[in-house]
């Protein structure tokens, strides 16, 4: 219990860094990462796909 805790107050700060670089919701996943930990990063690499679709499709229809 004590060592899932320090990992996930570890991974916490890594988690926001991540979503900050990305253009995500920096907070919300600082959050996340407290509650969840490493168990966090499969649903954050998809998210952050999604989000970076997302936003080059809307860059590619400003061009046209």
């Amino acid at each position: 219990m004590l060592l899932w805790l320090c990992v996930a107050v570890l991974s916490a700060p890594f988690f926001y860094l991540e979503a900050l670089k990305a253009g995500m919701a920096p907070r919300r996943w600082l959050i996340q990462g407290l509650l969840l930990g490493p168990l966090l990063w499969p649903l954050f690499q998809a998210e952050r796909q999604l989000h970076r679709r997302a936003v080059q499709k809307n860059a590619a229809s400003w061009d046209s």
